[in-house]
């Protein structure tokens, strides 16, 4: 397994200025089989997000999903001044997050992505 943002890793310093969870949102990727992933790739399961206290189990697809919706999210959000809080729904799971929050979930959802296909290119 692997984590995506080292969530372990975040200082105090940072912790204190954005929040636990911010601090705390990571996404661990489970050790691919690459020859099952090859036959059923979008259906995959490829690891869990763990948010806002929660884990949830991700396929594949999944990543790809949330990273266009918290993508086509951002402009929306960042152009609200009021709001402190947003509700994003996760797998069914509604989530009251802030602003960075939220953008921290988008750049988790986006590497895991990423890291998961470039595992998988070099047979990792």
């Amino acid at each position: 397994m692997s984590s995506i943002n080292n969530s372990a890793g975040v200082s105090d310093k940072f912790r204190l200025k954005y929040g636990n969870t911010w601090a705390d949102t990571d996404f661990i990727a489970d050790v691919m089989n690459t020859r099952v992933f090859r036959a059923q790739p979008m259906d995959y399961i490829v690891g869990t997000l763990h948010i806002a206290g929660q884990k949830i189990k991700f396929e594949f697809k999944d990543l790809f999903k949330y990273e266009t919706e918290l993508n086509n999210m951002l402009p929306i959000i960042y152009s609200e001044k009021n709001e402190k809080l947003f509700l994003v729904n996760i797998k069914g799971r509604d989530l009251q997050l802030q602003k960075h929050e939220i953008t921290r979930l988008y750049e988790t959802i986006r590497d895991a992505k990423i890291t998961i296909h470039s595992k998988y290119e070099l047979g990792i």
